[in-house]
């Protein structure tokens, strides 16, 4: 879900449709179809609105195997003006999308820049410009800093990830950071996350000693790094947020909660959702889901969630969605999706 000025979109849970949300009624709207025909097996996985576009990050199969997607949408009349193909990585802002085409057979991983008003699309940088001692192989982060008009890219993946600036003034390309790699099973990366806060927000994960994985968020600005949140485990739906974050957190990996044994009668698995900021973590409530997505909706002081019923027997999913008030407290359940993973 992504809220702009004047609505709530949502993607339905199949991932076919766009639709847009009346908060109070709970009430949805169908907006955009993804379709089959130009885009077969289609699905429509994320999406964030930037000034007057969606973009929304997709999947579809081409000769059989699956293709990454980014489609830009007007977000008035959700009408397609742009597909990008191969592309599952894009950040934008004054008109401009700056995206990361992925590598092929025949050519290198690309950051190019496409002008919105225009459709000009330039290349600007590709993967063989970068240290050629860079753990790993692939672009895996992109984010526009509009403070300093640059590029920050992350080389790498997990167990490497290394963060590079572009300059788009001068187009230099500068290695800014490379985590410590402490020993085989206790290691780092660097992670971008979208915001559209002024400042740049970046996460640092770490394995541990192969019990676990978690993340740490801080915003930077200029040599100022401010921890968001502390330790946030690698599988947990995160929303981050100015103030903090919210967090989904399974049962089987949260210490916070007691122990159960997995064959005892009496083993339920859940969630927790939990209110988090540096080393707090405030549990608000739980839901009988081991999968839950959440957006916080600031305008209204909402936490929007959608939770995979554990009654769903496959090929079947049921989820459910709920609207929980910050304030009152209150939890309301306004939609319920059942379909075939395989229509």
């Amino acid at each position: 879900m992504v809220e702009t000025a004047d609505k709530l979109l949502v993607l339905s849970a199949n991932g076919k449709v766009l639709q847009q949300m009346n908060p109070q009624t709970g009430v949805y709207e169908e907006r955009y179809f993804i379709s089959q025909a130009k885009y077969p097996r289609g699905r429509m996985r994320s999406m964030i609105s930037v000034e007057d576009w969606l973009f929304i990050k997709a999947m579809a199969e081409l000769e059989g195997r699956t293709m990454d997607y980014c489609l830009i949408l007007d977000n008035q009349e959700f009408t397609p003006v742009y597909a990008l193909k191969n592309v599952s990585l894009v950040s934008a802002a004054q008109r401009k999308a700056y995206y990361i085409r992925n590598r092929n057979e025949n050519e290198a991983a690309q950051v190019r820049c496409l002008d919105l008003a225009s459709g000009e699309d330039v290349l600007l940088l590709d993967e063989s410009l970068f240290d050629n001692d860079s753990y790993g192989s692939s672009l895996s982060g992109i984010t526009y800093d509009d403070a300093n008009h640059c590029l920050w890219l992350i080389r790498g993946s997990f167990r490497g990830g290394d963060l590079y600036q572009y300059d788009l003034m001068n187009q230099t390309l500068t290695l800014k950071a490379r985590p410590e790699q402490i020993d085989t099973y206790n290691e780092q990366s660097f992670v971008l996350t979208p915001s559209t806060q002024s400042k740049l927000l970046l996460g640092l994960w770490q394995a541990e000693d192969q019990i676990g994985d978690n993340v740490d968020y801080y915003f930077l600005e200029g040599n100022q790094a401010d921890l968001l949140i502390k330790d946030t485990p690698g599988t947990t739906s995160t929303i981050l947020t100015q103030r903090g974050a919210f967090t989904a957190e399974f049962s089987d990996w949260d210490y916070a909660q007691p122990f159960q044994d997995y064959n005892s009668p009496s083993y339920r698995p859940y969630s927790t959702i939990y209110y988090r900021s540096g080393e707090r973590k405030d549990e608000l409530f739980q839901l009988d889901s081991t999968n839950v997505e959440l957006v916080y909706l600031p305008s209204a002081d909402l936490l929007w969630l959608r939770a995979l019923d554990k009654q769903s027997k496959y090929p079947q999913e049921t989820w459910i969605t709920y609207l929980y008030d910050l304030n009152s407290g209150e939890l309301r359940t306004i939609n319920e999706e059942t379909f075939n993973i395989y229509e």
